[in-house]
């Protein structure tokens, strides 16, 4: 249940909440509270200055710097910019941490009714899908390279992962890479002569 998505956003009494899928990312859920803020805006008949307060530091600056993730960055600030032009006074605040925070304890259990309902259809973008493409290409790897049993690299690495030698120049990558498998000069000499 760790990775079970639900955006809530809560205003007094009134409340909405969604079960997005769960390989959205934490930035994703945080851009479609906001959304579910925005529409309880949108459908309220207060003027005054209205506070969002947020966790997603990620989110405000991805607005201030107009970063459009896929557009939906964008299309917040387009409605943002919608209920300011209709009179709707709206702040949006940046809060580092969840204690003491009047109405969190509701956002959490509407988050936590949230996530035993069913998922919701929300457009999210494809670099929520990096992560469980990749995991899946390791692992189709990984079966690939346990057919190959009798190989001598298998023997050398038989569990596959990455291996970063970022740190290291081209030239001395390949040659830890070739005394990690035992391709050496030395090693084959006898085949070279």
């Amino acid at each position: 249940m760790n990775n079970v998505v639900g955006p809530a956003a809560v205003r007094r009494e009134e409340v909405k909440s969604l079960r997005i899928p769960d390989n959205a990312s934490i930035f994703t859920s945080e851009r479609v509270a906001l959304d579910l803020a925005l529409d309880i805006v949108w459908h309220s008949t207060c003027k005054n200055l209205l506070y969002f307060q947020t966790l997603s530091l990620s989110c405000l600056l991805a607005m201030q710097n107009l970063q459009p993730e896929s557009g939906y960055v964008m299309k917040f600030l387009k409605n943002y910019t919608a209920l300011m032009n209709i009179g709707k006074t709206i702040l949006l605040c940046w809060i580092p941490g969840h204690i003491g925070i009047r109405g969190n304890q509701q956002v959490d259990e509407v988050v936590k009714i949230a996530i035993h309902s069913s998922i919701s259809a929300v457009n999210y973008p494809p670099s929520d899908f990096c992560h469980d493409v990749t995991a899946l290409c390791y692992k189709l790897w990984q079966a690939d390279w346990d057919q190959s049993v009798g190989s001598k690299l298998h023997s050398v690495k038989s569990h596959l992962r990455y291996y970063s030698v970022s740190s290291l120049s081209c030239q001395d990558a390949v040659v830890l890479r070739r005394l990690r498998i035992g391709h050496t000069r030395l090693s084959l000499l006898y085949l070279l002569s």
